[in-house]
């Protein structure tokens, strides 16, 4: 960016309270006179954002599909999402069903978590669904084991929220302490 367009777009050093040269902070002026921030600017009008996919050479196909993936997520969610949504979805049901199958009185005290994810990676059904997503070749062993941290890891807690899920079979979802509970 040259001293031309930083001043255009700052509206001067006299509106910076500034008669001398003056970098704002977080930016550096390079040797030919261009300043370079680490951090992107806010950019304002269309004309400035014009500006800024032609020094970063985005076209503007290129800058729609970015829109339109991540604000309007047109895309529904990549496979990886999908993919990691439906073996939750799975873990969840069966850990129902595993529930059910105890008696009333220790319902709360059902199997470990561990034996359940086994169980489940090496069910016909998981394997169909596997099959379905362009993941690598099918490893037992290797399967329980991420599944195992992916459902035990903190950052998936937004994940699993009332709403995302529903009872197998049924129309009615999960409520939320039912999934803490299934978790």
């Amino acid at each position: 960016m040259s001293k031309e367009e930083a001043e255009r777009i700052t509206g001067g050093l006299d509106l910076w309270g500034q008669s001398k040269n003056f970098t704002p902070p977080k930016y550096k002026i390079e040797k030919d006179g261009k300043i370079i921030s680490d951090d992107l600017p806010e950019i304002f009008t269309a004309q400035e954002l014009g500006i800024f996919l032609r020094e970063h050479n985005i076209s503007p196909t290129e800058a729609i599909n970015i829109i339109k993936k991540y604000k309007y997520k047109e895309n529904k969610g990549d496979s990886r999402t999908t993919w990691k949504l439906w073996k939750f979805t799975l873990y969840l049901w069966l850990r129902y069903k595993e529930q059910q199958e105890t008696s009333p009185k220790y319902r709360r005290m059902f199997g470990k978590r561990i034996d359940t994810i086994r169980k489940l990676v090496r069910s016909n059904k998981y394997k169909r669904l596997y099959e379905t997503f362009p993941n690598p070749e099918y490893n037992a062993e290797n399967e329980v084991e991420n599944l195992s941290k992916l459902i035990s890891d903190k950052r998936q807690n937004k994940v699993f929220k009332e709403g995302n899920f529903k009872y197998e079979g049924k129309n009615k979802i999960i409520p939320q302490g039912h999934i803490d509970e299934l978790r």
